[in-house]
């Protein structure tokens, strides 16, 4: 063997890839570089935006951006006791248990919902004579897997449930940034002026039941509330960037 031969085919193999290598890490840093110059344009735009417009934050916007899958989600079948109803299943109590306190409220539900710890208080939304808690998968809410605790004079009079069973894509894809979701939204025309932007999370969201089982996809929750009026709750795809009709 010419082993000097093969030793100039090793070096300018080396070569050729040391050069591949360099252009591709080129390539990258100036496709980060391409990024944030339009991360950095999209908060500059949505700085001027909510100025422009005396829309308020109460809340900062998050700067989370997880690569998540689709989730399917089909209705469980919970135990005895329980009616179903509209996409859901409903439980009276006619003789109404005390549940005045949060905790005596909490002690109640964990007797009757199963796995009611991964469940998540809705804390945005106003709550006149009812709580809302969402289910969870990874940590992000379920904004249709709902328990919707019912109280008259501190008392639980029924619970409305929509247990859902979860099973994820195996595809993960990186979702919007918040901030171009928020610009998007306000850009449509469904922010007033002068409004209050209470919240932006992410979660999941889909269409009501009408079948067994639907499609959730990841989704930024913005809560916005227009000087005494009630909230009012939109969704914005995380995924596409596409504003969803309000609920």
């Amino acid at each position: 063997m010419d082993w000097n031969r093969a030793k100039t085919v090793l070096i300018l193999a080396f070569l050729c890839l040391n050069a591949f290598l360099a252009v591709q890490l080129l390539e990258i840093q100036q496709e980060r570089s391409r990024l944030l110059n339009v991360a950095q344009s999209t908060m500059k735009d949505l700085k001027q935006l909510l100025a422009n417009k005396k829309i308020q934050l109460r809340r900062s916007i998050p700067e989370e951006q997880p690569t998540i899958p689709l989730l399917e989600a089909h209705l469980e079948q919970p135990g005895d006791g329980w009616e179903r109803t509209d996409g859901a299943y409903l439980k009276h109590f006619y003789t109404p248990p005390s549940a005045s306190r949060p905790d005596d409220l909490n002690q109640l539900l964990r007797r009757e919902i199963e796995n009611f710890s991964t469940y998540r208080t809705d804390t945005v939304l106003p709550q006149s004579g009812n709580r809302v808690y969402y289910q969870t998968w990874e940590g992000y809410p379920l904004f249709e897997g709902k328990v919707e605790a019912n109280l008259k004079n501190g008392r639980l009079t029924d619970i409305r449930w929509t247990p859902l069973s979860i099973r994820a894509e195996e595809t993960r894809q990186r979702v919007t940034p918040a901030y171009v979701a928020l610009l998007n939204l306000i850009e449509s025309g469904k922010v007033p002026a002068e409004a209050r932007i209470l919240t932006i999370e992410l979660g999941y969201h889909g269409q009501q039941y009408d079948a067994e089982s639907m499609v959730l996809s990841p989704v930024w929750r913005v809560v916005v509330q227009d000087k005494n009026n009630p909230p009012d709750t939109y969704y914005v795809n995380a995924l596409t960037g596409a504003v969803e009709s309000p609920v």
